[in-house]
């Protein structure tokens, strides 16, 4: 399968399709009968694509924005190294759940962006936290605005507004 979970090829988009449709049409691979494989890849391949449309819409939201540094991509080597020129700026990150972090204050919604060291998004308002729909955020990629912060040496997102959390 081509698997869009992540985005698209740059490069090798077309061909990728291409491939998986001969692949499809000549019913070989997972989509035969000769070989093993999960028997759910029509849900896989409408999740990949849901996920490689929000990784299209984000680009392109990049790419036509008026200050496209104030957008950050985690999990992309150069972006998070720039954070540092961004603290107390209102920055909008995309990225994937790691974990939900509910218990105490503040509560905190965590990302991944490098192994073992997940983003933080953090939230000291209670009543802003009973407002965020955590359900959609594990299975999608989301965005969050916010002001972004240090702490221990550590950028964090501080957000005020449940719907500062979007999966678009």
């Amino acid at each position: 399968p081509y698997f869009v979970k992540y985005g698209r090829s740059r490069r090798f988009d077309d061909r990728l399709k291409a491939a998986q449709a001969e692949a499809r049409a000549a019913g070989r691979g997972i989509f035969g009968d000769g070989v093993r494989h999960y028997p759910d890849y029509g849900e896989r391949f409408r999740w990949w694509e849901a996920r490689a449309k929000q990784v299209d819409a984000w680009r392109a939201d990049v790419k036509g924005a008026a200050d496209p540094s104030a957008y950050v991509e985690l999990g992309v080597e150069t972006d998070p190294a720039r954070m540092a020129t961004l603290l107390g700026r209102t920055v909008t990150v995309f990225g994937a759940l790691d974990r939900v972090d509910g218990t105490g204050t503040p509560k905190r919604i965590l990302l991944v962006d490098k192994p073992h060291q997940p983003f933080s998004v953090v939230i000291f308002d209670g009543a802003v936290w009973g407002g965020i729909d955590l359900a959609p955020i594990g299975a999608s990629f989301v965005r969050v605005t916010g002001t972004l912060s240090e702490y221990r040496g550590r950028a964090q997102l501080l957000i005020d507004d449940s719907n500062a959390i979007s999966t678009k």
